[in-house]
């Protein structure tokens, strides 16, 4: 007999063993042998919950990425609020567009800003404190900027007032 009989008989024998093991764990202790994961019969119910777990997975993968872009395009609007090529009140149209959808964002706002009176001065104060932050490193441009940005604070709940 070849070693490579022997090998296939053993494999043969191995499987037949552990096939009939299984069997008899689980017609002994049904329950457990299904919490030990040792229920190899439900193939069609764990494929169908690996596709939903893979689908969901899939999902939060997209709803992060969408929340990047909406952070870097946030920043970018505050960039161009530090710079100057953006009034208040613009910014805080943009960044409402930018993140509408983001119900967290909103919420956050509420909970940094309670003393205010629309959503659109809560985001335009948001506006200002990213721009501070931003310019944490430069404290003479910070309170040029800030002198500027909450100037124009008044005109973001007119938009009459808009500057720009």
């Amino acid at each position: 007999m070849s070693t490579r009989r022997r090998t296939g008989i053993v494999s043969a024998v191995l499987l037949t063993g552990m096939t009939g093991g299984l069997t008899l764990v689980h017609a002994v202790a049904p329950d457990w042998s299904r919490r030990a994961g040792l229920d190899v019969w439900n193939v069609i119910a764990a494929e169908g919950e690996l596709a939903k777990a893979t689908a969901e997975s899939e999902a939060l993968e997209m709803k992060g990425d969408q929340m990047h872009r909406q952070i870097e395009a946030s920043e970018s609007v505050v960039g161009l609020l530090v710079e100057g090529r953006m009034s208040l009140p613009a910014a805080t149209d943009e960044l409402l567009v930018v993140n509408a959808g983001r119900v967290r964002f909103f919420k956050n706002q509420s909970f940094s800003y309670p003393d205010t009176a629309t959503a659109r001065e809560r985001v335009a104060r948001y506006a200002i404190a990213k721009a501070q932050q931003r310019l944490s490193a430069d404290p003479i441009r910070q309170r040029e900027v800030s002198s500027r940005l909450w100037a124009e604070l008044p005109a973001v709940n007119d938009p009459a007032g808009d500057p720009q």
